[in-house]
């Protein structure tokens, strides 16, 4: 179980080293004013100073060491806690947390990628919102249902 748990923090930490990487790398290609806010169909509908690409690797970062090293013990299941169930359903949670958080950081890349082809390559691109959030509902779905599954 601690080798999925530490799978899971390895492959959030890269996508945080790639995330930063790949801004930094971008920086200096980016014209002054890139597309800052996308709408439900991925289309830009807000610009800003090419200053804003670096809040995606913050917020990130932040998420990132905020969530991963503080879970001691979460609080919130969809089920309740007995003495039968309380190590399945504390796993259950870690690994919804993890996902969570690695499932975020891809999103956050996709849209970092997708700000800099429309920002610098001048690419009509467009980035699947829906489908990204319907992911992460799909993730917390799928351990719901896991937690009433071994409640």
């Amino acid at each position: 179980m601690n080798s999925i748990v530490s799978f899971l923090d390895g492959f959030s930490m890269a996508l945080v080293i790639v995330l930063w990487s790949y801004t930094i790398l971008n920086f200096k290609k980016l014209p002054e004013i890139i597309p800052i806010h996308f709408d439900l169909e991925g289309k830009p509908d807000n610009h800003g100073a090419k200053y804003f690409i670096f809040l995606l690797p913050i917020i990130g970062s932040l998420i990132y060491f905020f969530l991963s090293f503080n879970i001691k013990e979460i609080n919130n299941y969809p089920v309740e806690i007995t003495q039968e169930n309380k190590e399945i359903q504390f796993f259950i949670g870690m690994m919804a947390v993890k996902s969570i958080i690695a499932y975020v950081l891809f999103i956050f890349f996709t849209f970092q990628k997708r700000i800099v082809e429309i920002a610098v390559h001048q690419k009509d691109k467009k980035i699947p919102v829906v489908n990204l959030i319907g992911g992460l509902f799909a993730i917390i779905g799928f351990f719901i249902i896991l937690a009433n599954i071994y409640k």
